[in-house]
């Protein structure tokens, strides 16, 4: 066996277990003060690593009532955009380099979050 195939082998048989305090968690929602006039939003490259602080762009933003907004996965795995409470929508999977959309009717403030729990973003629709 040539020695990277080895490595790779012990690596897999043998994983490091990542600790990280806190991940975030369903009700948590984020700071809306800075939300943006926007109906497009990145889920950005990289974003499934704790370590990315933002993992939207833009993390807020701000709609009116009858928008449609556009989630775009710019990242290299699968996302969700789902809301926290009470759940009143989901994309299901998004592929890498796929897109999702959503109408926003009513009014309200939608605090939104993935598969990964420490990507979080909000959509205001005033």
């Amino acid at each position: 066996m040539i020695p990277w195939q080895e490595e790779l082998l012990y690596k897999l048989e043998n994983p490091q277990i990542i600790q990280y305090d806190d991940l975030g968690s369903v009700g948590e929602g984020i700071a809306t003060e800075d939300a943006v006039h926007a109906d497009k939003v990145s889920i950005v490259k990289d974003s499934w690593n704790p370590e990315i602080v933002e993992s939207y762009a833009p993390i807020a933003i701000k709609i009116e009532p009858g928008t449609t907004v556009t989630w775009i996965n710019d990242d290299t795995v699968v996302h969700t955009v789902t809301e926290q409470e009470p759940e009143s929508f989901d994309s299901g999977f998004i592929q890498a380099g796929a897109d999702w959309q959503h109408t926003f009717d009513n009014s309200g403030e939608y605090n939104y979050c993935t598969l990964h729990p420490w990507m979080k973003g909000a959509v205001l629709v005033n």
